[in-house]
């Protein structure tokens, strides 16, 4: 339980960050720092859970969730997408839901 707290804390932290920080980001620069964490996470989750490490690799899957939420905003403000906030939560919620259905986890 304490990695996954760690893990929704780290999350809300970089999140933070970034907003902090956009307007200095260039934009390539913005795009590939969002996949990074996306793919890092899962797959860093994915070696630590085959490892023995599943808490760690949970948390980590969480922290790559977030980093997908937060994409799919920061994306949409970045190059003035149209839509609503429900249709972006949807997306989340989605890509989320898939992810924990091929990785099998619970957490998620």
């Amino acid at each position: 339980i304490l990695a996954m707290m760690a893990a929704l804390l780290f999350g809300a932290a970089i999140l933070i960050f970034v907003a902090a920080n956009w307007e200095a980001i260039p934009r390539l620069a913005r795009v590939t720092a969002l996949f990074a964490v996306i793919l890092g996470g899962y797959v860093a989750g994915a070696v630590l859970k085959t490892r023995d490490h599943a808490a760690i690799g949970e948390a980590l899957w969480i922290i790559a969730a977030a980093a997908f939420g937060g994409s799919i905003a920061l994306i949409g403000q970045m190059y003035h997408l149209s839509g609503d906030e429900a249709s972006a939560l949807l997306t989340w919620c989605a890509g989320t839901a898939l992810a924990a259905v091929a990785l099998r986890s619970n957490p998620l």
